[in-house]
C-alpha cells in the first residue's frame, strides 16, 4: 500500500501553487482563536482546513462541518469537510487574539449566505412544551424579509464560516408549543413583539401565534 504523500505540491491554476495533505498537531493554527488540530493545505501561503481544495463546482453552497470543541481545541473530521475554513495563527493568549481581531490586523472573514429553513418542531420539543426559534433580517432596508435559520447557523453568526452579523440583525424567541390556546397565543405574541426591536419584520415570518401548537384547552 502506497504511503500518503504529505506536503505534495500541485498546481490548481497558473497563478497559484497549493501544498496539500499537511497535518497540524496543534499550537500552529486556530479558528476564531480556538486551537485547530487536523489536516490542512496551503494556497498562496494561506492555510485552510481539509487535505486539499475541491473543484469550484464542488464548493458551491457547501459549508457543512462536523466540528467538535474538545477542551478548547477544534478537531475537524476531514471526511466530513467539504470546503476549507481559513485558518489563522494560533494564540496561546486569548487577549492577544482579541486585540489582533479588532486592530489594524483584523481577520479576514469568509462569510456564508443564510439558508432559510422550514421550522418543524421535534418530538423532544413537544415533550418540554417549548422550543427556541432563530430569525435574522438584513439591515439597511426596513422592507427586507425575515429569514428563519437553524441552531447550526445561529451558533456560527459572526464567525469566519458563519453569517455576517454586521449585515444581518438577529434574535431568538422561546416558542410555546403545548398549553391552552390563550396561554400559547399570549406568550408567543409577547415574545415576538419584544423581538421586533432586533428584527422589525418578524411578525411577517409567522402565520399565527399558535402555529405548530398542541392545544390542551381553549
Amino acid at each position: 500500500m502506497a504511503k500518503k504523500n504529505r506536503g505534495k505540491i500541485s498546481k490548481y491554476s497558473s497563478r497559484s501553487v497549493t501544498k496539500t495533505h499537511l497535518y497540524t498537531k496543534g499550537r500552529q493554527y486556530s479558528i476564531d482563536g480556538v486551537e485547530y488540530i487536523g489536516e490542512y493545505y496551503l494556497q498562496d501561503e494561506q492555510a485552510y482546513t481539509g487535505p486539499q481544495p475541491l473543484k469550484l463546482e464542488e464548493n458551491l453552497n457547501k459549508r457543512d462541518f462536523d466540528i467538535i470543541n474538545n477542551s478548547n481545541k477544534i478537531i475537524l473530521d476531514p471526511k466530513s469537510a467539504t470546503v476549507g475554513i481559513p485558518l489563522i495563527k494560533y494564540y496561546s493568549d486569548q487577549n492577544n487574539y482579541i486585540y489582533d481581531k479588532y486592530s489594524k490586523y483584523a481577520l479576514q472573514h469568509d462569510y456564508t449566505n443564510p439558508k432559510q429553513i422550514t421550522y418543524k418542531p421535534k418530538d423532544s420539543a413537544y415533550e418540554v412544551g417549548e422550543d427556541t426559534r432563530y430569525f435574522i433580517q438584513k439591515v439597511g432596508n426596513p422592507d427586507n424579509f425575515v429569514i428563519e435559520i437553524d441552531n447550526y447557523q445561529w451558533e456560527r453568526l459572526g464567525s469566519i464560516s458563519g453569517i455576517d452579523d454586521g449585515l444581518y440583525t438577529s434574535t431568538s424567541v422561546l416558542w410555546k408549543l403545548v398549553g391552552t390556546y390563550s396561554y400559547i397565543a399570549e406568550h408567543n405574541e409577547s415574545v415576538l413583539r419584544r423581538a421586533q426591536k432586533q428584527v422589525p419584520n418578524i411578525l411577517y415570518a409567522i402565520r399565527s401565534f399558535t402555529e405548530y401548537a398542541k392545544i390542551t384547552a381553549f
